[in-house]
């Protein structure tokens, strides 16, 4: 269902977002992680907040993806 599908998931470190990326990859989906640390290959710094540092996410993903099929906004901030 998701093979080949281009899917972005911010806050994509947490535990949720984690959970989230695996099961997409499994899947043989196209995975992006958006997150404010970089702790894998999928996963793009970025910190949602910012206007400048999603439309340098944005540009980066455009780069290699023609389309996005799923946005996923899991982002949360921590207390």
């Amino acid at each position: 269902m998701f093979k080949n599908k281009t899917i972005i998931i911010s806050g994509s470190n947490g535990l949720i977002g984690k959970k989230l990326k695996e099961y997409f990859i499994s899947e043989g989906a196209n995975v992006i992680g958006l997150d404010l640390k970089k702790t894998d290959n999928v996963t793009i710094k970025c910190d949602i907040t910012n206007e400048t540092s999603v439309r340098k996410a944005f540009e980066l993903i455009k780069k290699k993806y023609i389309s996005i099929d799923l946005l996923i906004n899991n982002a949360s901030k921590t207390l």
